[in-house]
């Protein structure tokens, strides 16, 4: 197992690292939230969750993204519930089953799955249930009046949470965007060339293994954040606790 995915779950968690540390998964969200507008709004805040879970652990996702969607909820006027929702639902579904997200990568690697056709198919299941599990969210709990800020919102603990970071710059939405597809489209291409040619070249199976697209990935990340970053701040070892 460790063989298999230990090395994929480590790249991973370094994009995903990067791209926080850069401001780059708020770049994300602050351009589908122009994109969508007011009042599709929690659907941006969803897709962000959606895009993001992909290579990034789902918990570290949630953590970044909470702070904007409460932010969001101020902008906009609408209940922090809708946002919270549309966040835990985006992020979930890529979570539970897209690769190169450490699940749904040790699944392929056990059932013997390509992994380019599991990416494909899970995009596919995961886009209908997060739409679905949006709408019955919004129909059946929000418009009920089920949740109740008074009552089930705990807001003397708002001021122990982490606020939003402030980024002196932060990479452009296609920049940001640019580290987490990239490993998909690798992974890809070897999935489709083996279809269409019937074998793969020595060359594409080297790009296309899980493991070379992810550092790849990775790679990506750090020059995206280098750009906006200093450099000693991405090679600071974190703090201990």
């Amino acid at each position: 197992m460790m063989a298999s995915i230990g090395l994929s779950i480590g790249f991973g968690i370094m994009l995903g690292q990067l791209l926080a540390a850069c401001g780059g998964i708020h770049s994300i969200a602050n351009t589908m939230l122009h994109t969508f507008g007011k009042e599709r709004s929690p659907i941006a805040t969803g897709l962000t969750g959606f895009i993001a879970s992909i290579p990034v652990f789902y918990d570290v996702v949630y953590v970044i993204i909470v702070p904007l969607a409460k932010g969001m909820s101020r902008v906009t006027g609408l209940g922090l519930g809708i946002f919270v929702g549309a966040l835990v639902a985006g992020a979930a579904c890529t979570h539970g089953f897209v690769p190169p997200t450490p699940g749904p990568l040790a699944v392929s690697a056990l059932l013997g799955i390509d992994i380019g056709k599991m990416i494909g198919a899970g995009l596919v299941v995961g886009g209908i249930v997060f739409f679905s599990t949006l709408w019955i969210y919004n129909v059946f709990f929000l418009d009920r009046g089920w949740l109740n800020p008074k009552r089930d919102i705990d807001h003397t603990a708002e001021s122990l949470e982490t606020q939003e970071e402030d980024f002196e710059s932060m990479p452009s939405f296609w920049a940001s965007l640019f580290p987490i597809v990239l490993p998909v489209i690798l992974i890809l291409i070897g999935t489709v060339t083996e279809a269409a040619i019937g074998n793969l070249p020595p060359a594409v199976a080297f790009i296309s293994n899980k493991v070379v697209a992810l550092l790849f990935g990775a790679i990506a990340a750090f020059f995206v954040a280098l750009r906006t970053t200093p450099g000693t701040k991405l090679t600071k070892p974190s703090p201990r606790p």
